[in-house]
């Protein structure tokens, strides 16, 4: 039996994936979440195999749902947006459904399931500028705008974003943030630190 949860703010999105999945008696839905903050406590509290995740959602979108969940199951995309594919498969998603699919396409989606191995894993995702970065604190998450973070620094395996609401630890490389942050907030003076160039206050020339 596979046990999932569905993600997806539209209602009518979220009845139609069950009637669909109640004809597959390998499949146990076990909760439904309607934004990203109720994906990620269910995620983290159920550890379902499989979650069916929309992308554009209020509060959070799917990828930063995926970015916060410490438990990782396998995903299926189902979105009305084709443009966020190639994204999606650089997050390791075993399939991506563009909305509206049918119960057959959704069908071969569990079979691909059924038959993997793979276990998701988060990746750095590529060419992608942020929006904005969330961070999670102990039970509670936080949308940081890019004016509240004030610089980035590399600490070992992950980073730590100092920002004018205290310090978050990311799972995240340099690398990454180098990447996919706007390069008119954001410069890398040193391999280990990101400042946002709207709080530099005065810079010293050393000889």
């Amino acid at each position: 039996m596979i046990n999932c949860i569905i993600i997806d703010d539209e209602n009518s999105a979220r009845k139609l994936l069950n009637i669909f999945l109640a004809e597959n008696k390998s499949i146990n839905i076990i909760a439904e979440a309607s934004n990203g903050f109720e994906a990620v406590k269910l995620i983290d509290e159920h550890k379902p195999d499989l979650i069916f995740l929309d992308i554009q959602m209020p509060k959070l979108n799917g990828f930063e749902v995926l970015e916060l969940i410490h438990y990782k199951p396998k995903v299926i995309f189902t979105t009305a947006y084709d443009q966020y594919a190639l994204k999606a498969f650089e997050e390791n998603a075993i399939d991506y459904l563009l909305k509206p699919f049918t119960a057959d396409r959704l069908y071969k989606s569990l079979e691909r399931v059924i038959n993997s191995n793979a276990n998701y894993s988060t990746t750095d995702v590529k060419d992608t500028e942020l929006k904005r970065i969330v961070v999670k604190d102990g039970s509670t998450i936080q949308v940081l705008s890019f004016d509240e973070i004030i610089s980035i620094k590399a600490n070992d395996d992950y980073v730590i974003l100092n920002t004018n609401k205290g310090e978050f630890v990311k799972n995240q490389t340099m690398s990454y943030y180098e990447k996919n942050l706007p390069d008119s907030l954001f410069m890398r003076v040193h391999r280990s630190s990101i400042v946002n160039v709207n709080h530099i206050k005065k810079l010293i020339h050393v000889k």
